[in-house]
């Protein structure tokens, strides 16, 4: 009788009301941001989870949405014999409905291997013009045991939003201010990601907005008027040399051509200095605003023409052009 008891405790110890079988939940979080908050649920639909073993070679992989999650973060994982596995995710969102705007996946089956796992930008002609889904990636390495196991899968965004506003200043006529006098554009070669997030060679991508135009203040008797553009680009690397170019075609100038990923660090405050290296700071921060003052000054019988940039602001912190390379 009480090996008969042992035995109805060792084969109900793992019987759970939504699962058959002990297996190994897997519970994703993504605090790799600026808040160190969890914003897993709020930033994915769903998921797929590849798995290789300890040599790479590829086994199986394992999608669900969000709505199949336990509280839309755990991911039980069924028939998992004991070994060391590694454990990749890539999880999206759907909110856009645009082809472009998901990474492409290559179909893996027996005897893929582990550096086979890429994110592809999808592209027309190296050039991106559509507003990205949310894309967020984890691997890590683990033993199974063979019996009920709880791990945790951190994740990271490799997904960014950039939003760039052209303010006027001084006397000029708002009326110069139109989205089709200017280009805004960010040329990179991220196009080509591996399975842990890293930059593989792969082909230079420029990145245009999604959206650029005029918006206008009605609430003054003067109208301000103002350009709002937006793009959203692949991860961002400390080490490479992105140049936003943000171009006057009126005057055939440029109002600023400068190393983004440089340009963008300098905004990193002191607190997050000190602990976080400048590739981790550009991980975490998934979205920048530039906010570009322009001085406008008349010029009679033709359209007003852009002086110079007076005043920058990124993510609120405003820096001084005057002894800036840009």
């Amino acid at each position: 009788m009480a090996c008969l008891a042992s035995l109805v405790l060792l084969t109900t110890s793992c019987i759970r009301d939504e699962q058959g079988d002990c297996g190994l939940d897997l519970t994703f979080h993504y605090t790799y941001n600026i808040k160190d908050a969890d914003a897993f649920a709020n930033e994915i639909n769903s998921i797929t989870l590849y798995i290789f073993d300890n040599y790479g070679n590829f086994l199986r992989q394992q999608t669900a949405n969000k709505a199949q999650l336990r509280n839309g973060t755990t991911m039980h994982i069924n028939n998992l014999p004991k070994g060391i596995y590694r454990f990749v995710a890539f999880a999206q969102s759907t909110t856009q409905t645009d082809q472009k705007a998901n990474f492409l996946f290559p179909t893996l089956k027996e005897g893929s291997r582990l550096d086979d796992l890429t994110a592809r930008l999808q592209t027309e002609n190296n050039i991106s013009q559509t507003k990205l889904n949310n894309l967020l990636n984890g691997a890590f390495t683990a033993n199974v045991t063979g019996v009920a196991q709880t791990m945790d899968m951190n994740l990271m965004k490799l997904t960014h939003t950039l939003r760039i506003i052209l303010v006027p200043t001084g006397d000029g006529s708002p009326k110069y201010l139109k989205a089709a006098n200017y280009d805004f554009k960010v040329t990179d070669n991220n196009s080509l990601l591996g399975y842990d997030g890293t930059r593989l060679k792969g082909d230079s991508v420029t990145y245009t907005p999604y959206l650029a135009e005029a918006s206008v203040d009605s609430s003054t008797s003067v109208k301000n008027t103002v350009i709002v553009a937006e793009m959203s680009f692949s991860r961002l690397f400390a080490d490479s040399k992105p140049r936003l170019v943000v171009h006057d075609k009126i005057n055939n100038v440029d109002i600023i051509n400068t190393n983004l990923t440089w340009f963008l660090t300098l905004t990193e405050i002191d607190e997050h200095h000190s602990v976080w290296s400048n590739q981790e700071y550009l991980d975490r921060q998934d979205e920048y605003s530039i906010v570009l003052f322009v001085t406008v000054k008349q010029s009679p019988g033709s359209d007003d023409s852009t002086w110079m940039l007076t005043r920058i602001i990124i993510n609120g912190w405003v820096l001084n052009p005057v002894n800036i390379d840009l």
